[in-house]
């Protein structure tokens, strides 16, 4: 049995410390599907949080890092324009004058898969590359043209067995611009495992997320079976956030019905984040009232199907717990061992309603 997990959130996600709450979680889930599936999407970059789970499995490296650009720094909000607002994670590689640079996507060790997918961007006064692999000539790669007189997401594919050797994203020398997000490896014949994908960003507020444009076209090719979204800190801090809780509850609901009109079968999982010294204090410099955002996640989990609610702070204590015994960060974050506590409640959450995830058979056979 196979299964895909869509992880989308703001840095209780990413892999602040090195580590996300995901890779413990899925840890645990794994054993359950037969082992891993797919390696999935990762993102162009040199560092993300399936790079450090993975004890960097695949690498991204470029020739040029003074011209081959990081999309954003740490604290960039680049949400709404482009060619940043096609980033499902804000991750990616741009170029503003094409020189022949080169990307590479490597791997320790040989990667099963069928199909290598690149995101890229066609836009006016785009250049040309070529995408194939190391062992091919220049001529023998895939020749791309990206000039186009309208921005468009696009999607290119090679097949191939063992991805053994490193990919290649070579660059034309015309002066033209280029962008790209991130790579797929897509196994066709695996029968069982568990795939997931991280789109995740430090900072981001649900309502900058839903400015994404064509993110459907990730979701109609990561093609996932559950989501679990952890976003709504930002929104309801003063100094961050611009969303009433009214305004919250119209973009979550925006949120489910984009990722429903790809893949309308999706079970999602909607997470009560853990809660920061700040919570419910209204004279504190950040001014968060989450409480009201609390009762907005459990009304959206009552309005539609298939969608449930994970109440973190209910299931490992409030600010207080978490302080006491040592699993914060900083005031917000927590630690590596508090992701731990958080990924098990969640896993222990799943498993409380595990026919309806469809753990049964591997249960069955596992045992």
């Amino acid at each position: 049995m196979r299964d895909s997990i869509l992880f989308v959130g703001d840095s209780l996600t990413e892999h602040m410390e090195k580590l996300s709450y995901t890779t413990p979680l899925i840890k645990r889930l794994a054993p359950m599907y037969g082992g891993m599936g797919d390696f999935g999407y990762l993102s162009l970059s040199a560092t993300h949080t399936k790079m450090f789970a993975s004890d960097q499995q695949v690498v991204v490296t470029r020739t040029s890092p003074e011209t081959v650009i990081h999309m954003w720094g740490n604290s960039d909000r680049k949400w709404g324009i482009s060619p940043y607002k096609y980033s499902p994670d804000g991750q990616g590689f741009l170029v503003q004058k094409s020189n022949a640079e080169t990307i590479f996507v490597s791997t320790k060790r040989p990667l099963k898969c069928t199909k290598v997918r690149l995101f890229y961007l066609k836009q006016p006064g785009g250049c040309k590359f070529g995408f194939g692999f190391s062992s091919q000539k220049a001529s023998e790669r895939i020749l791309i043209h990206t000039d186009s007189k309208v921005e468009q997401l696009s999607v290119i594919e090679i097949d191939t067995e063992y991805l053994s050797e490193k990919l290649v994203i070579q660059l034309d020398r015309s002066g033209g611009k280029f962008a790209a997000y991130g790579v797929q490896f897509v196994d066709e014949n695996r029968e069982n495992g568990i795939t997931y994908n991280v789109l995740a960003r430090s900072g981001v507020a649900l309502c900058e997320h839903n400015e994404l444009v064509s993110i459907e076209t990730y979701y109609k090719h990561l093609e996932p079976t559950i989501a679990v979204i952890n976003i709504g800190t930002n929104d309801g801090v003063r100094a961050t956030g611009k969303q009433s809780p009214v305004e919250f509850f119209e973009n979550l609901q925006i949120w489910i019905d984009r990722l429903r009109s790809v893949c309308p079968n999706c079970r999602i999982y909607i997470v009560e984040p853990n809660h920061p010294e700040y919570y419910e204090k209204l004279d504190h410099p950040l001014g968060i009232l989450l409480k009201k955002y609390t009762l907005v996640r459990k009304a959206i989990v009552e309005e539609n199907k298939n969608i449930f609610y994970i109440d973190i702070p209910t299931y490992t204590g409030n600010y207080l717990r978490y302080k006491t015994s040592n699993w914060m960060y900083d005031g917000v974050h927590p630690n590596a061992v508090g992701k731990v506590v958080i990924a098990n409640a969640t896993f222990d959450y799943m498993m409380s309603v595990g026919s309806s995830l469809s753990y049964d058979t591997v249960n069955s056979n596992s045992e």
